[in-house]
């Protein structure tokens, strides 16, 4: 892990502290407008003017053979306004792209060419395009360029100097799926996913974090990886969980495991996701792993285990349950199918935000906003068409079972159900924490992890 004392921290945080303000109040409450994006364009660029804050020890170079390392210098917690440093060197390039949010791009050192289209079609079939090159610029330093959530673009490093360029978006890149790539010479268009990892500081100030994309069968499966450590924890969501559940757990978690979370495609029923994240193991060159779910997690990981036992070093199973079926509702599984995922997503933020404010409300909202509808759906579907979890060819003596006395989303009598199934088990009950225990009871999770 990178353990570079950085003297420059504190003149960085007060001047990307700055930023935010200066963008927060050109912003307003107001949609963006090109007026306010000139004036966080200014800001980025006077922030980019600062080069020592940005050097090569603190944020390293692209390892030999790789042409890109991307660092997240901030986020918000509704994963809104995120700031990167874009290290790249030549040969890079992007495919032509929206980006759905603003971004303003500043130049620390180096030059990149930015190649500005313009859409010409009359955008009336779907998958359909027509793009024009518009315009070609060059940002080095002391300049920068702003887009609108529809501008057009590709990127291309041409010269022999690695370039660091500071990128300012509206909404978390990590969060961009409904971006699109543009292929002038077919006319048509995609999805762009981002396939370059993140890497995120930890709690402890290091650079060690990755935040990525892995295309398993057809199905993009977003993750979080500490990278470091030879015993795994593969960390799995509930239903509106995402690979960000276990935000405030890496830290402490990273100090015994390589800690991977994922977050779900949109794929409806866990036997095919417990399929997924087998696939996914064998793509990162896991073999063995410790695999902690919570609620719709819990239940994925039995799976796994069920399908590929040889995969399992032991499970934690938190609020989560053997078998779905005494929660099944036809009536709601038959109006879902007929159910657009947008409507489906649109509820349930609606039904967020009717809760009091707390952490495990203000956590799901950020969760939910920020993930793909149908995959949300789909999760849903799993639940509701689930069976039970087959015998285990594992001992119980490697399954640990953590719940709560007042979970009101799970019954007693599917929590009962689950320590029936795997006596011997250790079971860790707690009288209040709710659904959630890995938010509202963070520190007694991860100890309970630690020491398993």
């Amino acid at each position: 892990m990178h353990t570079h004392s950085d003297p420059q921290e504190p003149r960085r945080c007060a001047a990307v502290a700055e930023l935010l303000r200066r963008t927060r109040a050109a912003i307003g409450s107001g949609p963006i407008s090109r007026p306010a994006l000139q004036q966080i364009e200014s800001a980025l660029r006077e922030l980019a003017a600062q080069a020592p804050l940005w050097h090569h020890e603190t944020f390293p170079d692209p390892a030999t053979g790789q042409q890109q390392r991307r660092y997240l210098i901030h986020e918000e917690p509704d994963y809104g306004l995120a700031l990167y440093l874009m290290v790249m060197r030549k040969g890079k390039r992007t495919p032509i792209h929206d980006h759905k949010t603003w971004a303003c791009i500043a130049a620390v050192a180096g030059a990149e060419t930015n190649y500005l289209y313009q859409r010409i079609d009359d955008e009336a079939r779907p998958g359909e395009t027509a793009v024009l090159l518009q315009d070609t610029k060059m940002i080095e330093p002391g300049q920068s360029h702003a887009f609108m959530p529809d501008d057009i673009h590709a990127v291309s490093i041409e010269n022999d100097d690695i370039i660091r360029h500071l990128h300012l978006y509206g909404r978390a890149l990590e969060t961009l799926h409904d971006r699109e790539v543009f292929h002038p010479e077919t006319r048509r268009r995609e999805p762009m996913y981002i396939f370059t990892p993140t890497s995120m500081r930890d709690a402890a100030g290091r650079w060690s974090i990755a935040l990525g994309d892995r295309l398993i069968d057809g199905h993009r499966w977003s993750y979080i990886d500490t990278q470091i450590g030879e015993q795994v924890l593969i960390m799995l969501p509930g239903a509106q969980g995402s690979r960000r559940s276990f935000d405030h757990q890496l830290a402490a978690l990273a100090q015994r495991y390589r800690v991977i979370a994922l977050s779900y495609p949109g794929i409806g029923d866990a036997a095919g996701l417990a399929d997924g994240v087998a696939a996914f193991m064998a793509a990162a060159g896991i073999e063995r792993a410790a695999i902690f779910g919570s609620s719709l997690g819990g239940y994925v990981a039995q799976w796994l285990a069920a399908r590929q036992p040889a995969l399992i070093e032991r499970l934690l199973l938190s609020n989560s349950f053997v078998d779905p079926t005494p929660g099944r509702d036809d009536p709601e599984l038959a109006r879902l199918r007929a159910t657009p995922a947008q409507a489906f997503k649109s509820a349930a933020l609606r039904r967020l935000e009717d809760m009091a404010p707390s952490i495990v409300r203000d956590r799901l909202l950020a969760m939910v906003a920020a993930q793909p509808a149908e995959s949300l759906l789909q999760r849903r579907i799993a639940i509701l068409t689930g069976t039970p979890v087959p015998r285990l060819a594992i001992a119980n003596d490697r399954i640990v079972i953590i719940d709560a006395d007042d979970d009101a989303m799970l019954p007693a009598a599917m929590r009962e159900a689950l320590v029936r199934r795997y006596p011997g088990a250790a079971r860790h009950r707690f009288a209040a924490g709710g659904h959630h225990l890995h938010l509202t009871r963070a520190d007694d999770v991860t100890a309970i992890i630690l020491a398993a």
